[in-house]
């Protein structure tokens, strides 16, 4: 027969709500990590008076988030919904470039719009940041890999 008693329940409890924030602050500083990144890109972009220098930080930039991500699918042993989740991440900011260079169907960002634009990457990507969810280790994966990159 097998018996729990009190504080072996209190223990698995502070056990497990232990390692739940733990990966819950882990998941936070690697979505801080790829904001810190993706707020340097809207500075760097508003600092930029020329917008053709603008467009290519842009460019450079959703190509490196992408190749983090790809990088991340490839490399990692995913879940279904985070392959999808990653999948469609990658969807969203090929189209992003796409409108940037008025690709695919959409019209080009005006150069006098490109600050504005890299505010709207900026938000979306935020607001994806928290309708997508993926794992702990996927988004730790992919903030470590983004560094890299991006250093």
């Amino acid at each position: 027969m097998f018996r729990i008693s009190v504080p072996g329940i209190i223990y698995f409890f502070l056990v497990f709500s232990g390692s739940a924030l733990a990966q819950a602050d882990q998941t936070i500083q690697a979505e801080n990590e790829i904001k810190k990144y993706i707020n340097h890109i809207v500075h760097q972009v508003k600092l930029t008076g020329d917008p053709a220098e603008k467009r290519l930080i842009l460019d450079e930039s959703l190509v490196t988030l992408q190749e983090a991500l790809t990088r991340v699918h490839t490399f990692a042993a995913l879940t279904g919904a985070d392959q999808r989740n990653i999948n469609s991440l990658v969807t969203d900011i090929r189209e992003k470039q796409d409108e940037l260079h008025g690709a695919n169907g959409y019209s080009r960002v005006g150069d006098s719009e490109l600050n504005d634009f890299s505010e709207f990457i900026q938000q979306d990507l935020e607001q994806a940041n928290r309708t997508i969810t993926i794992s702990v280790t996927t988004a730790l994966l992919a903030a470590l890999i983004l560094v890299l990159i991006a250093s």
